[in-house]
């Protein structure tokens, strides 16, 4: 079995609407010697859950370059079921807006509210060798439970838990 010693630095787009709480920073920026370099063929994510309910709106990658991302980026939120409740891709090159802190974001076709002290999988699909962005911190109301990965050749729920502590970018609201 191939070893995946990456994680993806994933992000939520969030928008705020009455009842819900305010956006706010998931993970910190990454940090010295937090970026990975796959061979491919693998979902990666993280197990998250958070203390209040949230809209989820668009989902985004990091662009370690700054370039374009090598190939479209699949990427999916999964109840713990398996089930997708949400996704999008990241398509490759530049067509997506990069944010000031490199990382590439698309629109949700219909947004998902995250419901509050509920376990969910955020997971991206690497097919090349678009590094990964890891070894950041936790800000409430976030918690993050563990890493996870799958070999595979599509987007798909990780089912092998990983050692290795790698988190999402961050949330915002639009």
């Amino acid at each position: 079995m191939k070893a995946l010693r990456i994680f993806a630095a994933l992000v939520f787009w969030l928008a705020g609407m009455a009842g819900l709480a305010d956006a706010s920073t998931l993970a910190g920026t990454p940090s010295a010697g937090g970026w990975y370099f796959p061979g491919g063929g693998g979902t990666v994510g993280y197990e998250f859950r958070s203390s209040q309910a949230f809209m989820v709106t668009g989902l985004g990658v990091a662009d370690y370059y700054g370039n374009g991302l090598t190939s479209g980026r699949p990427i999916g939120l999964f109840d713990m079921n398996g089930n997708l409740l949400a996704s999008a891709t990241v398509p490759a090159g530049t067509v997506s807006p990069k944010d000031a802190n490199g990382y590439r974001w698309v629109d949700l076709a219909t947004p998902y509210t995250l419901l509050s002290d509920t376990d969910y999988m955020l997971a991206a699909f690497y097919a090349d060798s678009d590094p990964f962005a890891s070894f950041a911190s936790v800000n409430a109301p976030f918690t993050v439970e563990s890493a996870w990965y799958t070999e595979g050749s599509a987007l798909s729920m990780p089912n092998i838990a990983f050692d290795v502590g790698f988190f999402g970018r961050k949330l915002r609201k639009s």
